[in-house]
């Protein structure tokens, strides 16, 4: 499932904050980092708001291997402009991101979080997991 959030006022800001925030509980992330997750989508979307084009952004949950899913936020900066928004920050934040500008569509950010844990294996084997030998 993915959500796209057009960023043009403030409560576009705030619906995008709280759908993060559900978007990682539903990934099994603990409150710490729904908290994290919820807080960098607010930061980046705010920077968005006053962006002179403005823009949108999407998440998505997404999934590595069996054992690591997570969250995806991909951000876009209408502007043609080099982007004035402010990522050094997301480093100590997220587990990985990108920045892209391109002279006629601006600049995406994308930021990833991973959960790495064995729940996602568990729920994709349904309720009967067996060992070897166990069949």
């Amino acid at each position: 499932m993915m959500d796209m959030f057009l960023m043009n006022e403030l409560i576009d800001a705030i619906k995008a904050r709280q759908q993060g925030r559900e978007l990682a509980r539903s990934v099994g992330f603990s409150n710490v980092d729904q908290t994290r997750i919820a807080f960098t989508i607010s930061e980046l979307a705010y920077q968005l708001l006053e962006s002179t084009h403005r823009g949108h952004m999407v998440m998505k949950s997404i999934h590595r291997s069996w054992f690591e899913s997570g969250v995806e936020v991909r951000l876009y900066d209408h502007s043609t402009d080099m982007s004035l928004i402010n990522s050094n920050w997301l480093q100590h934040w997220v587990d990985d991101f990108e920045v892209h500008y391109h002279e006629a569509r601006g600049t995406t950010i994308v930021f990833r979080k991973w959960l790495k844990s064995f729940k996602g294996l568990e729920k994709q084997a349904g309720p009967y997991v067996l060992a070897a030998g166990e069949e």
